[in-house]
């Protein structure tokens, strides 16, 4: 009973030993037949990594590591860009396959600076068959995946160029391709990857793959691609397609992706091993005396009576009588389950012979490495663009026949989930309307001027007799969601007749995606435009003519000119003559003074162009001619 306590203090005192710095790992015996957290031995089978059948009579050193690498959303490749590399864990264990004890097991290990095991070596007093002893430990320094991943989404596959948004409204023929490449040195087998499909992406159309088969589960809504194996360097791709329409301007879940992988025979970490143990055996010597006297014919015999091959390594025999090594002999023999080796020799000695004999052997065994692989990536999340626009005019009515100052506004939102990075405004303006200035259109983007831009007209001079179509492309806006672009321009209203409909109308377009026959666009209502309201107001102008004599062949004219309505008159021209044989002397005011032509009756016509009479403002002209013979004033003439 004492010796059991003591073993079981001796285990006890080992794993208090080998406690690790993370999660407190601990050495551990397990029974092959218990199903453990780390799936050790399930069901009195190996381990995980299944070692081949013709191993049943070897010890088993297993090197399992995990690695977990998680993918941003946007990283393309794993191995470039990572949102959180995990630390790669990993347990080194010994597992007895067979029905045979051993006991006095020694491990030695190197290369544990690597990780984060405390010790070099490790002493196991007993080792039950079909149980296995682990410490677990984690992998220091800067780690890599086994095997990269590249994802490429496609929304608008009809072209090679790779566009990554969609169009509210549009459908779009997606591609996915996922493209898996062996990075390592080893070749990586078991790759098995899974891929949730988003139920708004339908059925998945799958293109065979090169390697591998592919499942869709339809319930799960989850893609399958297993079976592939890469050597180092060797790449194998998979194509999805989709067809989708948004609806509304929520991003689209693309799908997140999950790959499992296996390399055989390497691990992260610098872990190697070696063991020694005792295993059940036979060790004799017969001492026979031969004919002659004093000469012994000696033997010395080793049965294997485990269930494991032996590697006999070494005998040294003694005989202490002379204490003097009889034979020291390097064996290095393999010696299998039942076996038996002997070695004959001779010992002289008048007595019988007092042999001693250390034989070194152990149980043999192979090392296992595995490094179990997993890469997730975050489902991408695609935006949908989308934008409207507005027309506000300021003031929205104007009185006929004027010419007031108008800001035109044009506001582009984004009303999207994606960014805008450029727009082109095609305005049509409706008549009797100035073209704005190009120096005096103001462009704000999320609050902010921006001069990034370029106009155009056609025609391009002011007529306000005919329409204008006007062409306003802003570059480099970065136009976020829900914020928006205001073109403010500022024109004028040139004398607007009422009697005739003055609409604007806008179309607004913006190139989000690489093909040209997809823009995104948004555009003013058509039966119901944006309209410059124009109020009829009447124009009511009084003209009064009055000549004076002032003496013999002398005359002054007064003309006045009185604006009685509401509304300003502007380009007035008045036309009035003077008698044949009649000169005009002088006239005023100085600003105001007329044009003289000589007319083919000898008469003087005297033209003067009034730019503007405000509403209740009135205007004098005064002139003076002298001459001779019959004078008879004519009316004033006016236009405007």
């Amino acid at each position: 009973m004492a010796k059991k306590k003591k073993k079981k203090d001796e285990v006890a005192e080992e794993e208090k030993i080998t406690e690790s710095v993370i999660d407190e790992p601990k050495n551990e015996v397990i029974d092959q037949n218990t199903q453990t957290d780390e799936s050790l031995l399930l069901h009195g089978q190996m381990i995980e990594s299944a070692p081949p059948t013709n191993e049943h009579d070897v010890l088993i050193i297993n090197i399992n590591e995990k690695e977990r690498f998680n993918l941003s959303d946007n990283a393309g490749y794993a191995g470039d860009s990572f949102e959180n590399i995990q630390a790669v864990t990993g347990f080194i264990s010994v597992i007895n396959p067979t029905t045979s004890r051993i006991w006095n097991l020694n491990l030695a290990l190197t290369g544990v600076d690597t990780t984060t095991i405390p010790r070099e070596s490790y002493v196991v007093p007993e080792l039950k068959g079909q149980h296995a002893w682990k410490t677990k430990y984690i992998v220091k320094g800067d780690n890599k995946p086994g095997l990269s991943l590249k994802e490429t989404i496609n929304t608008f596959s009809q072209n090679d160029q790779v566009d990554d948004v969609f169009i509210l409204g549009t459908e779009s023929v997606i591609s996915i391709t996922l493209e898996i490449t062996n990075i390592s040195t080893l070749p990586i087998t078991e790759i098995n990857l899974k891929r949730n499909i988003p139920t708004i992406l339908g059925t998945p159309l799958l293109e065979t793959p090169m390697r591998g088969q592919t499942e869709f589960n339809t319930n799960q809504r989850s893609l399958s691609w297993y079976g592939i194996d890469l050597k180092p360097n060797e790449s194998v791709s998979l194509v999805i397609g989709h067809k989708l329409t948004p609806v509304t301007r929520n991003a689209i879940d693309m799908g997140k992706t999950e790959i499992d992988y296996v390399i055989m025979d390497q691990s992260e970490s610098k872990l190697d091993a070696t063991l020694v143990a005792k295993c059940d055996h036979f060790l004799s010597i017969d001492e026979d005396e031969s004919e002659e006297p004093g000469e012994w014919e000696c033997d010395v015999e080793f049965e294997n009576s485990s269930l494991f091959k032996i590697n006999l390594e070494h005998l040294v025999v003694t005989n202490l009588n002379g204490n003097e090594d009889i034979l020291n002999l390097k064996i290095n023999k393999m010696i299998e389950p039942d076996g038996v080796w002997s070695q004959g020799f001779n010992v002289s000695s008048e007595d019988v012979p007092q042999l001693s004999r250390v034989m070194k052997f152990s149980p043999d065994f192979v090392i296992h490495r595995r490094i179990s692989g997993h890469v997730y990536k975050r489902a991408r999340e695609l935006p949908v663009a989308n934008m409207g626009c507005e027309i506000i005019i300021d003031p929205p009515e104007v009185s006929s026949y004027d010419k007031p100052m108008i800001n035109v506004n044009l506001i582009t939102n984004n009303t999207g989930t994606s960014t805008i990075d450029n727009l082109t405004y095609e305005l049509d303006m409706p008549v009797e309307m100035l073209l704005p200035k190009e120096k005096e259109i103001i462009i704000s983007v999320n609050g902010k001027e921006h001069k990034n831009f370029a106009y155009s007209s056609n025609p391009p001079e002011d007529d306000n007799k005919l329409p204008h179509f006007v062409t306003i492309n802003v570059n480099e806006i970065n136009l976020k969601p829900d914020k928006n672009c205001l073109v403010n321009l500022y024109t004028q209203a040139w004398k607007p007749r009422p009697q005739i409909p003055h609409p604007f109308s806008m179309q607004v377009s913006s190139r989000v995606i690489s093909l040209s026959e997809y823009p995104l666009q948004a555009a003013t209502d058509k039966d119901n435009p944006p309209m410059l309201t124009v109020n009829f107001v009447r124009r009511k102008l009084r003209k009064r003519k009055r000549v004076r004599s002032d003496d013999e062949g002398k005359y002054t004219i007064t003309i006045t000119f009185e604006n009685k309505g509401d509304v300003m008159i502007d380009d007035i021209n008045v036309i009035d003559s003077i008698p044949k044989g009649y000169k005009l002397i002088s006239a005023s005011p100085d600003k105001l003074q007329p044009t003289p032509k000589k007319e083919s009756d000898a008469s003087i016509s005297l033209e003067w162009t009034i730019n503007r009479i405000d509403a209740g403002e009135k205007i004098i002209i005064t002139y003076q001619v002298q001459g001779k013979g019959i004078f008879e004033p004519d009316e004033v003439r006016m236009k405007y």
